[in-house]
């Protein structure tokens, strides 16, 4: 079996995560790609509106997964590594970028006094996971 990992790139004995790499990028071009997507939904009321609409806060959603995956994989890694700031730097700024698509589409979806109260409570609950991110999961020793 530790063949088989090693083979597939799951072996524990790596120097540098390959599918960190992978992912962090895939999750900042998702988002990046959700964030074009709510901009021009502002301005363009076609008639496939409802259906985007729907299927966004899973993409959102798929992409905030992904970013988590990465800072979970590198919590870790200490190095200094510039590759590695970068991945968790990549992996952050997904974040931002799906946490302003997701209050584009309250806006869209709710209205601007709830979508108002929701974006205070994400950025809260947000503010609250780097918080527990950075002073327990990766502090300093």
């Amino acid at each position: 079996m530790a063949r088989w990992n090693a083979h597939i790139g799951l072996d524990d004995h790596r120097d540098t995560p390959d599918n960190a790499r992978v992912l962090a990028l895939l999750s900042v071009w998702i988002a990046l790609g959700c964030l074009v997507t709510a901009a021009v939904l502002c301005f363009w009321r076609g008639p496939d509106l409802e259906a985007v609409l729907t299927i966004m806060p899973y993409t959102v959603a798929l992409s905030v997964t992904l970013s988590a995956a990465v800072l979970w994989d590198l919590r870790k890694d200490r190095s200094g590594d510039a590759a590695v700031a970068g991945r968790r730097l990549q992996a952050v700024a997904a974040i931002l970028l799906n946490s302003l698509t997701f209050a584009i589409l309250l806006v869209l979806l709710h209205g601007v006094v709830d979508a108002a109260i929701g974006i205070v409570v994400e950025f809260a609950f947000l503010a609250f996971v780097y918080w527990f991110y950075t002073r327990v999961l990766v502090r300093e020793t």
